[in-house]
């Protein structure tokens, strides 16, 4: 296999990984999940969007927290036709922010029952051809899948 426009610093970062690589048949790029460790939560903050959740995810969510569903349901999430959305907060620089992403820390304060939605970043449908988007904000995302397979 021969690896294209590859550097010693590629190699480096592969000494150093702590999480392997996730990838995906359907994308040109690969992520590593460590780099969330050290981003500050790029993919929780930002323009204003929906992060959908099922009513088992909402259940999850809510006992995680301690919560009963009506009491989650009451402050955390909103309903959008027949779908159901965590809420959003405004930060001081106007952006927005999961209602779960701890300013203080930065990241992700529900992480280990988060929504598909989130689980499932970056391998979405509107990111299966390389382009900007998240590849701009996230260091987890890797277009080295493209440097492998073009031998």
């Amino acid at each position: 296999m021969e690896l294209r426009n590859s550097s010693k610093s590629y190699f480096r970062a592969e000494l150093f990984r702590l999480e392997p690589m996730i990838t995906h048949p359907d994308f040109d790029f690969s992520f590593e999940p460590s780099a969330c460790k050290t981003c500050g939560g790029k993919c929780c903050v930002g323009e204003s969007a929906y992060v959908w959740v099922t009513a088992e995810e909402i259940d999850q969510i809510a006992s995680f927290l301690n919560l009963s569903h009506e009491e989650f349901c009451r402050y955390a999430v909103s309903r959008e036709g027949d779908l159901f959305t965590l809420n959003e907060v405004v930060r001081e620089d106007d952006s927005f922010a999961c209602i779960y992403f701890d300013e203080q820390k930065l990241r992700c304060s529900i992480y280990p029952v988060r929504p598909n939605q989130c689980r499932t970043f970056p391998f979405w449908d509107e990111y299966s051809i390389l382009k900007d988007g998240p590849f701009l904000s996230c260091p987890g995302i890797s277009s080295e899948r493209l440097i492998l397979n073009n031998n």
